[in-house]
Protein backbone atom coordinates (compact mmCIF):
# COMPACT_ATOMS: atom_id res chain seq x y z
CA UNK A 1 0.00 0.00 0.00
CA UNK A 2 1.40 3.45 -0.90
CA UNK A 3 2.44 5.81 1.86
CA UNK A 4 -0.13 8.44 2.84
CA UNK A 5 0.36 11.92 1.45
CA UNK A 6 2.01 14.12 4.10
CA UNK A 7 -0.20 16.86 5.63
CA UNK A 8 2.10 19.62 4.29
CA UNK A 9 1.69 18.30 0.71
CA UNK A 10 -2.08 17.94 1.21
CA UNK A 11 -2.26 21.56 2.41
CA UNK A 12 -0.18 22.80 -0.52
CA UNK A 13 -2.33 20.83 -2.99
CA UNK A 14 -5.48 22.23 -1.41
CA UNK A 15 -4.09 25.77 -1.66
CA UNK A 16 -3.36 25.24 -5.37
CA UNK A 17 -6.83 23.78 -5.99
CA UNK A 18 -8.50 26.73 -4.25
CA UNK A 19 -6.61 29.29 -6.36
CA UNK A 20 -8.18 27.74 -9.46
CA UNK A 21 -5.21 28.80 -11.57
CA UNK A 22 -3.60 25.42 -12.17
CA UNK A 23 -4.89 22.31 -13.86
CA UNK A 24 -5.20 19.02 -12.01
CA UNK A 25 -2.27 17.68 -14.03
CA UNK A 26 -0.05 20.63 -13.21
CA UNK A 27 -0.86 20.39 -9.50
CA UNK A 28 -0.06 16.67 -9.53
CA UNK A 29 3.30 17.30 -11.26
CA UNK A 30 4.17 20.16 -8.89
CA UNK A 31 3.62 17.97 -5.81
CA UNK A 32 4.67 14.56 -7.15
CA UNK A 33 1.28 12.89 -6.65
CA UNK A 34 -1.30 11.41 -9.01
CA UNK A 35 -4.15 13.38 -10.55
CA UNK A 36 -6.52 11.02 -8.73
CA UNK A 37 -4.93 12.07 -5.42
CA UNK A 38 -5.39 15.74 -6.30
CA UNK A 39 -9.09 15.15 -6.99
CA UNK A 40 -9.49 13.09 -3.80
CA UNK A 41 -7.86 15.79 -1.66
CA UNK A 42 -10.23 18.39 -3.14
CA UNK A 43 -13.24 16.11 -2.63
CA UNK A 44 -12.25 15.32 0.96
CA UNK A 45 -12.06 19.08 1.61
CA UNK A 46 -15.63 19.46 0.33
CA UNK A 47 -14.71 21.17 -2.94
CA UNK A 48 -17.07 19.94 -5.59
CA UNK A 49 -16.14 20.06 -9.25
CA UNK A 50 -12.85 21.96 -8.73
CA UNK A 51 -11.67 21.32 -12.26
CA UNK A 52 -14.76 22.34 -14.16
CA UNK A 53 -14.31 22.64 -17.89
CA UNK A 54 -16.70 25.63 -18.01
CA UNK A 55 -13.88 28.17 -18.37
CA UNK A 56 -12.30 26.09 -21.13
CA UNK A 57 -15.67 25.81 -22.85
CA UNK A 58 -16.23 29.57 -22.63
CA UNK A 59 -12.72 30.30 -23.92
CA UNK A 60 -13.21 27.89 -26.81
CA UNK A 61 -16.51 29.55 -27.73
CA UNK A 62 -14.86 32.97 -27.59
CA UNK A 63 -12.09 31.77 -29.92
CA UNK A 64 -14.71 30.40 -32.32
CA UNK A 65 -16.42 33.80 -32.39
CA UNK A 66 -13.08 35.53 -32.98
CA UNK A 67 -12.28 33.09 -35.80
CA UNK A 68 -15.62 33.76 -37.44
CA UNK A 69 -14.93 37.51 -37.32
CA UNK A 70 -11.54 36.91 -38.95
CA UNK A 71 -13.16 34.76 -41.67
CA UNK A 72 -15.74 37.47 -42.36
CA UNK A 73 -12.96 40.06 -42.68
CA UNK A 74 -10.98 37.73 -44.95
CA UNK A 75 -14.04 37.07 -47.12
CA UNK A 76 -14.47 40.84 -47.51
CA UNK A 77 -10.82 41.27 -48.45
CA UNK A 78 -11.03 38.45 -51.00
CA UNK A 79 -14.02 39.96 -52.80
CA UNK A 80 -12.24 43.32 -52.86
CA UNK A 81 -9.15 41.59 -54.28
CA UNK A 82 -11.32 40.02 -56.98
CA UNK A 83 -12.65 43.46 -57.90
CA UNK A 84 -9.11 44.85 -58.10
CA UNK A 85 -8.05 41.95 -60.36
CA UNK A 86 -11.00 42.65 -62.64
CA UNK A 87 -10.23 46.35 -62.84
CA UNK A 88 -6.60 45.64 -63.59
CA UNK A 89 -7.51 43.13 -66.32
CA UNK A 90 -9.44 45.85 -68.18
CA UNK A 91 -7.18 48.84 -67.48
CA UNK A 92 -4.55 50.51 -69.59
CA UNK A 93 -1.21 48.77 -69.46
CA UNK A 94 2.21 50.39 -69.61
CA UNK A 95 5.37 48.76 -70.89
CA UNK A 96 8.83 49.95 -71.77
CA UNK A 97 10.22 49.35 -75.22
CA UNK A 98 13.55 50.15 -76.78
CA UNK A 99 13.67 53.51 -78.40
CA UNK A 100 16.44 55.24 -80.30
CA UNK A 101 17.52 57.13 -77.17
CA UNK A 102 16.81 54.38 -74.61
CA UNK A 103 13.67 52.96 -73.02
CA UNK A 104 10.36 54.50 -74.04
CA UNK A 105 7.13 54.06 -72.08
CA UNK A 106 4.27 52.72 -74.22
CA UNK A 107 0.63 52.60 -73.09
CA UNK A 108 -1.64 49.82 -74.38
CA UNK A 109 -5.44 49.69 -74.13
CA UNK A 110 -5.33 46.33 -72.33
CA UNK A 111 -2.75 44.10 -70.68
CA UNK A 112 -1.33 41.26 -72.78
CA UNK A 113 -3.53 38.16 -73.07
CA UNK A 114 -1.31 36.11 -70.70
CA UNK A 115 -1.54 38.77 -68.00
CA UNK A 116 -5.30 39.05 -68.51
CA UNK A 117 -5.58 35.27 -68.21
CA UNK A 118 -3.56 35.28 -64.97
CA UNK A 119 -5.68 38.13 -63.57
CA UNK A 120 -8.93 36.36 -64.44
CA UNK A 121 -7.65 33.13 -62.87
CA UNK A 122 -6.76 35.05 -59.71
CA UNK A 123 -10.15 36.76 -59.79
CA UNK A 124 -11.87 33.36 -60.03
CA UNK A 125 -9.87 31.92 -57.14
CA UNK A 126 -10.50 34.95 -54.91
CA UNK A 127 -14.22 34.84 -55.71
CA UNK A 128 -14.42 31.09 -55.10
CA UNK A 129 -12.65 31.36 -51.73
CA UNK A 130 -14.89 34.28 -50.77
CA UNK A 131 -17.98 32.20 -51.54
CA UNK A 132 -16.61 29.21 -49.61
CA UNK A 133 -16.02 31.35 -46.53
CA UNK A 134 -19.49 32.88 -46.83
CA UNK A 135 -21.07 29.43 -47.12
CA UNK A 136 -19.00 28.09 -44.21
CA UNK A 137 -20.11 30.87 -41.91
CA UNK A 138 -23.73 31.02 -42.99
CA UNK A 139 -25.76 30.35 -39.86
CA UNK A 140 -27.26 26.88 -39.97
CA UNK A 141 -25.37 26.01 -43.17
CA UNK A 142 -28.66 25.06 -44.75
CA UNK A 143 -29.55 22.64 -41.96
CA UNK A 144 -32.58 24.72 -40.94
CA UNK A 145 -33.95 24.62 -44.47
CA UNK A 146 -33.43 20.86 -44.70
CA UNK A 147 -35.10 20.15 -41.37
CA UNK A 148 -38.00 22.47 -42.20
CA UNK A 149 -38.62 20.65 -45.49
CA UNK A 150 -38.33 17.29 -43.74
CA UNK A 151 -40.89 18.37 -41.14
CA UNK A 152 -43.25 19.63 -43.83
CA UNK A 153 -42.91 16.36 -45.74
CA UNK A 154 -43.64 14.33 -42.58
CA UNK A 155 -46.71 16.43 -41.79
CA UNK A 156 -48.06 16.06 -45.32
CA UNK A 157 -47.56 12.30 -45.10
CA UNK A 158 -49.50 12.21 -41.79
CA UNK A 159 -52.38 14.16 -43.33
CA UNK A 160 -52.45 11.83 -46.32
CA UNK A 161 -52.40 8.73 -44.12
CA UNK A 162 -55.17 10.11 -41.86
CA UNK A 163 -57.58 10.65 -44.77
CA UNK A 164 -60.12 7.88 -45.35
CA UNK A 165 -59.55 5.81 -48.48
CA UNK A 166 -61.82 6.80 -51.36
Amino acid sequence: MPEPIPPKVRAAVLRDVKTGKLSRGQISRNHGISTFSVSKIAKDAGITNPFSRERTKNATEAIAVDNKALRVALARQLILDAERFRQRAWSKYKTYERGPDGPVQVEHDLPPAREQQALMTSLGIATQRHMELEKFDRDGSGENEKSMLGTLFDELREIRDARPAE
